[in-house]
C-alpha cells in the first residue's frame, strides 16, 4: 500500500473536495479553507517531514494564518513559525526556496519589493486578501477605501491613474511602510472598483435599501470582492456597512472654476482663445481650489486676478458671505487677454485693500511649450478645444494637433490633413485617427489616441522640491529657476487635484546624444531637458528646465561690496552688468564663490551666468548690494523718481524690495493724496509696512494697492488728483486717472498730446458731440496723422465735442471739451442737455446742477438720462466721465444712488463704489423703499418680481446688507420674515449675540480679542462718541458697555450701530454718513465682518421697534 507524505495527501483531499485536478492560478483566498482545514493543515506541518509538498502546504498555511492573524504592523516569520511548533524551521537560507517551491504549485508569482525578505512575506499579505482584523470600521483601511472610492467616483479616472490617487492617498495617512507598495495599491482599487461597478450597474444611488436591493439581485456579490469574510461575522458586517456607504456617498463637488482653450481659424489665420469661467453662485473654498486657512485670511471684498509673467489683469470681485462661502458674479465666460496661453500666468484672489494673496495653478496656465503637439479635441459639432500636451488620449473621433514644423506626421492614409501655419514655427493638422508625431532631432514619438473610452483627464505640472524652495530674488526674471530637481505632477482638470507622475523620467543634457534615466536627481544641476515616457515608449511630457542645487542661496557683504553664492555646486561663474568693463574678480573655494566688485556701474541688477558641466548657462538676476528698492513697469523697466502711471497701466507693476542684511528689515509704503487744486488732500494717507526677510527680495504687485489708490482718489476735488506712492522717503511715483493731457488748436482742428506719444502702442482717440443726445451711432474715432489726431471727415462740423481715450488706448487721456466752432446754440429744453450744458459752469456749480439732476432722474425710471448713463459707459468704457463730473454727483445724491444701483449691473455698480467710495450703509430705508417701489412700478408685472429679488439677491451677495433685503421682501415682495430677521426685534435674543461679537467668549474671539496687538483707528473719536451718547438708550444698550481702558475700540464699535439706527430714523442725530469718507471707510474696512454683523441686527432691531419714525 502507497503511503502519501501527509502534505501530498492533504493536498490531494484539498483539490478533490473543489473538483480540481490541480491548483489554478486565483488567489489563495480564493479557495476559501475552512477552520476545520487549516487546523489540520496546522496540524500535518507540525508533524510532517520536510518534503515538496511542504512547501505547498506552507504557503496555504502562511497565508490563511495571515488572513485570520494579521492586525498591522511589521511583517515577521516568527508568529507564523510558532504556530507550527517550529520557529527554527523556516531558516532565512530556506525561506526563498520554500516559498518559490510553494508558489509554484499554486502557479503564484512572489511578490517583488525592494526591500528583500519582505517580499516573501509580502505574497503571504496579498494573496491572503485583506486581513480580518485589519477590516474595522473606524480603522485605516476603512478610511482609505471610503476617500479611494469618492477619489474614483469624483474623477472618474483610468485604473492607472486611480492607483496613483490611492497611492497618494495612502502616503498622506502615514500608513504602515510595509503597505506603502503597488500591490497594496491595486488590491485596494479591485475593492473599489468592483464596489463602484456594483453600485452602477445596479444604481445603488437611487435605492433606499441598497444592501437588501443587491442580495436580491445579486446574493453572490460578496465573491467578486478581493475579500474572503466568509467565515468572520465581523468581516461580513464591515464589508456590508461599506456597501452602504458607497452607495449612498454623492459625487465629491470639484473645481467650479472652469478653463478651456479653443482653437478656431478665420481667414486663414488660426486663433487660440482662454476663456475663465465661474458660474454665478456662492462657493466653499474647496470650489475655487482654495485652502480654509488662507480663505479665512482673506478680507469681505476679494479682487480676482489673473497674473502673468508680464501682465495682471483685473477679472472681477467676490464678497466673502458669514457662512464662510464667496459670492461671485459676472464671470460666467470671461474672454482672457490674448496671447495667455503662451505664458505662465495664475488666477489671484487677493484683498482690495489688503496685501493678502492666493494664487491657483489651473490646468495649462504654465504656458504650452511651443515645441510640443499641442492636441485640441472635436467632438461633433462643437468647437476644438484643448485636451492635452505631448501624447494624449481623446474620446473624440477627430482632433486638431498644432505642433512644430519639424515633427513629421504618420497615420493611415488619408487619416492627416494639413491645415496651415499656426506660426512661423507651428502647422496645423487635423486627424481622424490614432497618429504619431516623430521629433527626428530628439530622438522621440508623440502619439495621439482617438476613439478612447475617455480623455485624458490631467495634464503634467512642474512643481518646487518644497513652497520654501525658490530664487528669493526678482521672481519674475528668476520664475523658472528649481533648487533642486522639481516634482512632476498630474493635475487634474477637472478639480485640481495634483499627483506625482510614476512615469518613468529621462533627461538629456546639451553634451547628451542619448536619453537617460534620472537615478539620482539630486545630481542634475544646470539647463538641460526632461521627459516622461508612458508604457508603450510613447512621450508624454518634455521640457528644458533650469535647475541649481536645493541649498543654494545668495548672500550680500556691503560693506565690502561683495556677492557671495552657497552651494553652488560644480557651476562656473560670470558676471554681466550695465558697466561694459567693470573692475571685479570671483574666486571660489568649495561650492562657494565670491564675487568683489572694486569699481565701475553695477546698475539696479546684476545678471549671473552659471554654468554646470556639459550644460546650457544659466541667468540668474539678483540686485546689486547698495539696491533697496526701486518701481517697475509691467515691462520689468525701472522707472524714474515721480513717474506718472495710469490707474490701469498698476497690473504688472511692482515695487521691489531687496534686504541685503543678515537680519529682517520693515518697509514703510505711504500713499499719499496730492492735488494741486486742493492744499488739504495731503491728509489723506495710507501707509503700509512691508517686511522682507534676511537676504531675500520682494516684488510688490502694485495693483494690490489699487483699492487704496482709488479710494484717495475718490476724496479729490478734482480729476488731475495723483497718489504719491513712496518707500522710506525715497523713491516714489505718481498714480492718477489720466497720465496725458491734450491741447486743441483752434486754426488747424487737430488735438495734440502735451507730451511725446509712446511708442509701444497706438494711442486711441474717440469724441461725441454735445449739442445732441448722445447715442453709441455719434461716437466717433479721430483719425491719426503727422500733425496731431483730426476728426473724421463724417463728423458734423462745429459745436462742442467731448473727447476722451478708448479703453484699449496705452495712454489714459485726460478728457476734455473741444469748441470746434463759435456760435453754438444748446437747446435746454431737453433734459439731456442739463447734463451736457453742466461742462459750461464750474465745478460747484455743474455738481449743483446735476446732484439736482439725479435727484430728478430717481423719480422717473423712464428718463431717457438713465438710457443716455448706460450707453455712454458702454461705449466710452470711462466710468468717471470726471470733465462732466457725472458720477462725483451721483454719488452726492442718495435717491439717484439707489436708482442707479437697480438700472445698472453689478460690475459697473461695484466699480462705482469702489472709485467713489459709495457708503451704501448710509442710505435711509425708506429711500431703499421709495426707490424699489417706483422700479417695480416701471417693470413689466409679468417680471417685474423676479428682477426686485434679483436685485435684492446682489444687496445682500455684493453689500452684506442682509437686514435691508429682509426688509424689502417683507415690504415688496409679500414673503415670510426668516427666523434670524424676526429674532432680533427682541433685544433679549440680541443682546448675547452682540456681547460675544464685542468681548468675545471661550472658543470665540470678540472685536478686542481678533485686532490684539493692532492699532485701532483713532479717526472720529470725538464725533462718534457724541452721536453715541444721543442715542436712545434702549439701543445703546444692545451694546455691551466697553472698558474705559479700551476706550480706543469705542469708534469702530459703535460706528455700524450709528449708522444702522440713522437709516431707520434719520434725522435724528448728525449724519455719520455725512463725516469725511476716508475715515468712515478706515473704521468700516477695520473689521468689515464686525461691521456688517452688528449693523444688520441693529437696524433690524430699529425697523421693529420704531416704525414711525
Amino acid at each position: 500500500m502507497l503511503h502519501l507524505h501527509p502534505c501530498t495527501e492533504f493536498l490531494n483531499q484539498f483539490l478533490t473536495r473543489r473538483n480540481l485536478k490541480q491548483s489554478t492560478d486565483k488567489p489563495l483566498y480564493t479557495y476559501k479553507t475552512s477552520q476545520t482545514e487549516y487546523e489540520r493543515l496546522k496540524t500535518v506541518l507540525k508533524t510532517a517531514l520536510p518534503a515538496d509538498s511542504t512547501s505547498a502546504c506552507f504557503v496555504l498555511f502562511a497565508t490563511e494564518w495571515w488572513r485570520r492573524n494579521y492586525s498591522g504592523g511589521h511583517w515577521e516569520w516568527e508568529p507564523i513559525l510558532a504556530e507550527i511548533g517550529h520557529p527554527n524551521w523556516l531558516t532565512p537560507a530556506r525561506r526563498g526556496a520554500t516559498m518559490n517551491n510553494g508558489c509554484r504549485f499554486w502557479q503564484r508569482a512572489i511578490f517583488q519589493h525592494d526591500d528583500g525578505p519582505n517580499s516573501l512575506l509580502g505574497t503571504l499579505f496579498f494573496e491572503s486578501g485583506l486581513p480580518l482584523r485589519m477590516l474595522k470600521s473606524d480603522g485605516y483601511i476603512s478610511d482609505l477605501l471610503r476617500k479611494a472610492f469618492s477619489f474614483l467616483q469624483t474623477y472618474q479616472t483610468r485604473p492607472e491613474d486611480t492607483v496613483i490617487g490611492i497611492r497618494s492617498l495612502v502616503r498622506e495617512s502615514q500608513f504602515p511602510a510595509s503597505l506603502n507598495v503597488d500591490a497594496f495599491f491595486a488590491l485596494i482599487y479591485d475593492v473599489i472598483s468592483t464596489l463602484r461597478d456594483f453600485k452602477t450597474a445596479h444604481q445603488l444611488g437611487s435605492r433606499e435599501q441598497p444592501l437588501a436591493y443587491l442580495n436580491q439581485h445579486l446574493p453572490n456579490w460578496r465573491e467578486e470582492l478581493p475579500l474572503r469574510i466568509d467565515d468572520d461575522p465581523n468581516a461580513g458586517l464591515f464589508l456590508d456597512s461599506l456597501l452602504v456607504d458607497v452607495a449612498r456617498m454623492t459625487r465629491q463637488e470639484t473645481s467650479k472654476i472652469g478653463l478651456t482653450y479653443s482653437l478656431t481659424q478665420l481667414s486663414d489665420v488660426w486663433t487660440i482663445t482662454a476663456m475663465l469661467s465661474i458660474p454665478s453662485g456662492f462657493y466653499k473654498p474647496a470650489h475655487l481650489q482654495l485652502r480654509e486657512d488662507i480663505f479665512e485670511r482673506l478680507p469681505t471684498k476679494v479682487q480676482l486676478n489673473v497674473i502673468s509673467d508680464t501682465k495682471e489683469h483685473e477679472i472681477g470681485f467676490g464678497f466673502k458671505s458669514a457662512g464662510g462661502q464667496l459670492s461671485i458674479s459676472g464671470l460666467a465666460n470671461r474672454r482672457l487677454p490674448d496671447g495667455i496661453h503662451a505664458e505662465r500666468w495664475r488666477l489671484a484672489f487677493a484683498g482690495v485693500q489688503a496685501d493678502e494673496q492666493a494664487c491657483i495653478d489651473l490646468p495649462f496656465s504654465d504656458g504650452l511649450d511651443p515645441q510640443l503637439p499641442w492636441v485640441f479635441a472635436c467632438p461633433e459639432q462643437q468647437p476644438a478645444e484643448l485636451a492635452g500636451v505631448g501624447s494624449v488620449r481623446l474620446s473624440a473621433n477627430r482632433a486638431l494637433v498644432v505642433c512644430p514644423t519639424e515633427l513629421l506626421p504618420e497615420g493611415a492614409e488619408g487619416t492627416i490633413q494639413n491645415r496651415g501655419s499656426f506660426s512661423a514655427t507651428q502647422t496645423v493638422y487635423e486627424i481622424t485617427a490614432t497618429c504619431q508625431f516623430q521629433d527626428r532631432i530628439d530622438n522621440q514619438t508623440y502619439r495621439v489616441k482617438l476613439a478612447e473610452l475617455s480623455d485624458d483627464p490631467y495634464c503634467i505640472r512642474l512643481y518646487p522640491q518644497s513652497n520654501a524652495n525658490y530664487i528669493r530674488f526678482c521672481q519674475q526674471q528668476n520664475a523658472g529657476i528649481f533648487l533642486g530637481f522639481p516634482r512632476l505632477h498630474r493635475l487634474y482638470k477637472q478639480g485640481g487635484h495634483a499627483l506625482p507622475v510614476r512615469d518613468r523620467i529621462q533627461y538629456k543634457t546639451q553634451q547628451h546624444t542619448t536619453w537617460h534615466d534620472v537615478t539620482d536627481a539630486t545630481q542634475l544641476v544646470g539647463r538641460f531637458k526632461i521627459r516622461s515616457i508612458g508604457p508603450e515608449g510613447e512621450v508624454l511630457f518634455c521640457r528644458e528646465i533650469t535647475v541649481l542645487p536645493a541649498s543654494f542661496g545668495v548672500r550680500f557683504d556691503t560693506t565690502r561690496q561683495r556677492l557671495i553664492l552657497d552651494n553652488a555646486g560644480d557651476c562656473t561663474v560670470g558676471v554681466h552688468t550695465d558697466d561694459p568693463a567693470p573692475q571685479l574678480t570671483i574666486s571660489r573655494e568649495g561650492s562657494t564663490h565670491q564675487i568683489q566688485w572694486h569699481t565701475g556701474n553695477q546698475g539696479d541688477q546684476v545678471r549671473l551666468r552659471l554654468v554646470a558641466p556639459g550644460t546650457k548657462s544659466i541667468s540668474l538676476h539678483v540686485p546689486y548690494p547698495s539696491s533697496e528698492g526701486y518701481f517697475t513697469d509691467a515691462t520689468g523697466q525701472v522707472l524714474a523718481n515721480n513717474h506718472k502711471m495710469a490707474l490701469t497701466q498698476l497690473y504688472g507693476a511692482q515695487l521691489v524690495l531687496n534686504n541685503v542684511s543678515a537680519t529682517p528689515q520693515t518697509t514703510r509704503l505711504t500713499l499719499t493724496l496730492n492735488d494741486r487744486h486742493d492744499n488739504a488732500a495731503g491728509q489723506h494717507q495710507a501707509i503700509k509696512m512691508v517686511k522682507v526677510a534676511p537676504f531675500s527680495g520682494l516684488a510688490l504687485s502694485l495693483a494690490k494697492y489699487k483699492g487704496e489708490i482709488e479710494q484717495l482718489l475718490s476724496h479729490s476735488g478734482t480729476i488731475d488728483a495723483v497718489v504719491r506712492l513712496q518707500h522710506n522717503n525715497g523713491m516714489c511715483i505718481c498714480v492718477t486717472h489720466y497720465t496725458a493731457q491734450t491741447q486743441y488748436n483752434h486754426e488747424t482742428g487737430f488735438i495734440n498730446l502735451t507730451g511725446p506719444a509712446p511708442a509701444d502702442g497706438p494711442v486711441r482717440i474717440s469724441a461725441f458731440p454735445l449739442s445732441e443726445r448722445f447715442t453709441p451711432e455719434s461716437l466717433v474715432e479721430l483719425e491719426r496723422h503727422d500733425e496731431g489726431w483730426a476728426f473724421p471727415a463724417n463728423a458734423p462740423a462745429g459745436g462742442k465735442w467731448f473727447y476722451c481715450s478708448t479703453p484699449d488706448s496705452v495712454v489714459s487721456i485726460r478728457p476734455a471739451v473741444a469748441t470746434r466752432q463759435d456760435g453754438l446754440a444748446i437747446d435746454t429744453n431737453e433734459t439731456i442737455d442739463e447734463l451736457h450744458d453742466a461742462s459750461n459752469h464750474s465745478y460747484s456749480d455743474r455738481q449743483t446742477v446735476l446732484i439736482d439732476l439725479f435727484d430728478r432722474m430717481a423719480d422717473n425710471f423712464d428718463n431717457v438720462n438713465w438710457t443716455t448713463l448706460q450707453q455712454l459707459h458702454q461705449c466710452t468704457g470711462h466710468l468717471p466721465l470726471n470733465a462732466l463730473d457725472v458720477w462725483k454727483a451721483l454719488v452726492c445724491s442718495k435717491k439717484g444712488l439707489v436708482a442707479f444701483f437697480l438700472r445698472f449691473d453689478s460690475a459697473t455698480i461695484n466699480r462705482l463704489t469702489r472709485q467713489f467710495a459709495v457708503n451704501w450703509h448710509g442710505i435711509a430705508v425708506d429711500t431703499w423703499l421709495a426707490e424699489f417701489r417706483a422700479y417695480q412700478a416701471y417693470l413689466p408685472a409679468t417680471v417685474a418680481d423676479m428682477i426686485i429679488a434679483h436685485k435684492v439677491q446682489e444687496l445682500e451677495a455684493d453689500f452684506d446688507m442682509s437686514s435691508l433685503a429682509q426688509i424689502v421682501r417683507v415690504t415688496l415682495l409679500d414673503e415670510a420674515a426668516s427666523p434670524d430677521f424676526q429674532m432680533c426685534q427682541h433685544a433679549v435674543c440680541i443682546q448675547p449675540i452682540l456681547n460675544d461679537e464685542v468681548m468675545g467668549r471661550h472658543n470665540l474671539p470678540g472685536l478686542m480679542q481678533r485686532h490684539h496687538g493692532h492699532q485701532f483707528p483713532a479717526c472720529l473719536r470725538e464725533e462718534i462718541a457724541q452721536c453715541y451718547a444721543e442715542l436712545p438708550a434702549v439701543v445703546r444698550q444692545l451694546l455691551p458697555t466697553i472698558p474705559g481702558n479700551f476706550g480706543y475700540v469705542r469708534q469702530v464699535a459703535h460706528l455700524p450701530v450709528l449708522m444702522a439706527y440713522q437709516t431707520v430714523c434719520p434725522n435724528v442725530i448728525p449724519d455719520v454718513a455725512a463725516f469725511n469718507r476716508q475715515y468712515v471707510s478706515q473704521l468700516i474696512d477695520f473689521d468689515p465682518e464686525y461691521f456688517n454683523l452688528v449693523y444688520n441686527i441693529i437696524q433690524a432691531f430699529c425697523w421693529f421697534n420704531f416704525p414711525n419714525q
